[in-house]
């Protein structure tokens, strides 16, 4: 069994996918709206489902790795910093005869209320991919005033801090999306998703982000460079993972009197420990 399967208690509710709709590549692919590389969306695809008149993205659960509790960490961090996020449910479906477990997030999209696109749509390869401090000066060009600036500001200073604090090693082009709204042409981020690669620490390394790449140098840089991304990565140093992993149990009816619980405990204690130093490095 994988880390969620071993929580998983009588009271836990399942979303059981198995029985969704059939519908065609074609719909799938209108739902998603992105100009993936072909091995992308095939891999998108193969992982949606229509139930109930609703989209669903699923992922399963890891054998190996803390990989789906780190989506849930990422997602309540989210939430305790005001950002929109994706929100999951425990799931399950059948494939070649064997029933997997892991979990689901519902389609965020409204293509009536927002357009949605990935950076490269908006900033020039030749800024978009050295991962540069360049990036941040163009997106600020994207919002229609000082107000939305300055809250679009935050919200990626914000999800910046949240990456290095999660050791988020997989930030790519394909997974941080912006939306503008239609009614106003303010510029934000799309719902926050994909905290499935995390690394155990940010210590010694370089972390992938299409903003700009995570490291000792770039956040520095970040950190003299705006004032308001040093408040958000000092924001982080409160965060209680004890706290949170209990609530992410408590609403998910999760059991805690297991051992895998206990494996799940003393690996987030330590990784906690270990970035919580690692920024009190960079930010002293």
């Amino acid at each position: 069994m994988g880390c969620i399967s071993s929580l998983i208690t009588d009271k836990t509710k399942i979303l059981d996918l198995n029985s969704s709709t059939s519908v065609k590549s074609s719909e799938k692919e209108q739902v998603l709206d992105l100009s993936f590389p072909t091995d992308f969306c095939y891999y998108y695809m193969q992982n949606m489902y229509f139930k109930n008149n609703t989209w669903y993205y699923f992922k399963a659960d890891s054998l190996t790795s803390f990989s789906i509790m780190n989506e849930f960490i990422g997602s309540y961090l989210s939430k305790l910093k005001n950002l929109p996020t994706v929100t999951y449910e425990v799931s399950k479906v059948n494939k070649k005869f064997e029933m997997i477990y892991g979990i689901s997030s519902v389609n965020f999209k409204n293509q009536d209320s927002y357009k949605y696109f990935l950076l490269p749509d908006l900033i020039e390869e030749d800024i978009l991919y050295p991962w540069d401090i360049k990036v941040i000066e163009s997106l600020k060009k994207f919002a229609i005033n000082s107000l939305n600036e300055k809250q679009f500001l935050k919200q990626i200073f914000d999800l910046l801090a949240i990456d290095i604090y999660m050791a988020q090693n997989d930030r790519t082009d394909v997974n941080l999306q912006l939306q503008v709204d239609k009614s106003n042409d303010f510029i934000t981020l799309a719902p926050i998703y994909d905290y499935f690669y995390c690394d155990d620490t940010s210590w010694f390394k370089t972390l992938k982000n299409v903003i700009i790449s995570l490291n000792d140098t770039t956040i520095t840089k970040l950190i003299k460079e705006y004032p308001e991304f040093k408040v958000s990565l000092e924001s982080v140093l409160s965060y209680n993972i004890k706290e949170i992993l209990n609530q992410i149990c408590n609403d998910y009816y999760f059991n805690q009197d297991c051992l895998e619980y206990n494996n799940i405990l003393d690996y987030y204690k330590i990784k906690d420990e270990k970035q919580k130093e690692y920024i009190n490095s960079l930010i002293k």
